[in-house]
């Protein structure tokens, strides 16, 4: 690793659904963040709702577009909305060059969009928790 370039984390964090709720693999990464800062530089691709979870952090954030669909939780609404959230997340990726994506859940609004990109030949390390 170049000393002194830190190597860029994408971190993918978009199935929040509310302000307060946090899933814990979120968690674990914004608590891990200050011990990795020395060797990383971090950036976020998260909802506008979460954007709270990482106040006061030294970390970069790509903020996806709200949908109207967001004010009406149901279960088709959330499904259409991580649609709209991964087609976002797919489009942003694709410009980037970075080395390292980290997914920060299990959850396919989180997975599915590196998946993508790695089954269309783009080259990078890639860890899902």
């Amino acid at each position: 690793m170049n000393s002194t370039r830190k190597t860029k984390l994408i971190i993918i964090e978009t199935g929040h659904l509310s302000k307060i709720a946090i899933a814990g693999g979120d968690r674990i990464m914004s608590r891990m963040t200050p011990y990795l800062e020395k060797f990383y530089s971090f950036e976020i691709i998260i909802p506008s709702l979460a954007r709270t979870h990482w106040k006061g952090r030294k970390v970069s954030l790509h903020v996806l577009p709200d949908h109207k669909l967001g004010k009406h939780i149901n279960s088709l609404s959330v499904f259409l909305i991580y649609l709209f959230r991964i087609f976002h997340t797919l489009q942003y990726l694709r410009t980037k060059k970075e080395e390292i994506i980290y997914s920060s859940t299990n959850v396919f609004v989180d997975v599915f969009a590196p998946f993508l990109l790695r089954i269309m030949g783009k080259k990078f390390f890639w860890i899902a928790r």
